[in-house]
């Protein structure tokens, strides 16, 4: 038998409910967050929310899971049609990611407070390590499988790349609506520029110990390529 027809209006009232219950955790988290007030702002009653959610932590790892998804899916578009170069590829993939988390600040926030919760953040955990390793294994196939040292720290580069922008995120984020400015992480985030410090395989020359001037191509992978404007020293 084949599978039912979708309900486009199911389909509809679950999106509303996913969008109103990432900005409510966003903005309270999971404990303080009550399914009426969603259910409220998505325009239905709470008996309708629990019929496609059964719980309250079934609908915030619901929003986890589509975010994160979205999320991947944003890394693979960001590798489609353009320059196969790892330099080029990386930036794209880091201008998807910074303009998914400034498109949803209330993701940025759902993300943080479920990371540092002790008392157990496991889907935001498990999604989180899948992008990791979505991003891990992409950039080591964009610069062949040989090109990074044995002890590379990839991944903990990774880390500090994503875990440093959305504290940074949050932070700009929460003191602008309060009319504060940021006096820690000031106008510029410099965030392609860090990538590519930290992400990019020394070149040859510099592991050989020549000096990563002589040629554009490891000052690029050193991350100190001449800027091309204020977009591309990552200042968004």
């Amino acid at each position: 038998m084949g599978r039912p027809p979708k309900n486009p209006d199911a389909e509809a009232t679950t999106d509303r409910l996913l969008g109103a219950a990432e900005v409510a955790f966003g903005a309270q988290g999971l404990q303080r967050t009550r399914l009426g007030d969603i259910a409220l702002e998505a325009g239905i009653q709470r008996s309708s929310l629990l019929y496609h959610f059964p719980s309250k932590e079934a609908l915030h790892a619901a929003v986890v899971v589509r975010a994160f998804d979205e999320l991947r899916a944003a890394v693979a578009q960001a590798l489609v049609g353009g320059p196969a170069a790892p330099d080029a590829a990386l930036e794209r993939i880091v201008r998807r990611l910074i303009a998914f988390a400034e498109g949803r600040p209330a993701l940025v926030s759902v993300v943080l407070r479920e990371l540092v919760d002790p008392s157990g953040a496991g889907e935001v955990q498990r999604q989180f390590d899948a992008l990791v390793r979505v991003l891990e294994r992409t950039l080591r196939t964009l610069t062949g499988a040989d090109a990074y040292p044995a002890d590379f720290p990839l991944r903990d580069g990774i880390l500090h790349i994503l875990s440093g922008y959305l504290l940074r995120h949050a932070m700009r984020a929460g003191r602008a609506a309060e009319g504060h400015p940021d006096p820690l992480w000031g106008p510029s985030e410099s965030v392609l520029t860090l990538a590519r410090r930290l992400l990019l395989p020394p070149s040859p020359l510099a592991a050989e110990g020549s000096s990563p001037a002589q040629t554009p191509a490891a000052t690029a992978h050193a991350g100190l390529a001449p800027s091309r404007g204020s977009k591309e020293d990552g200042a968004l």
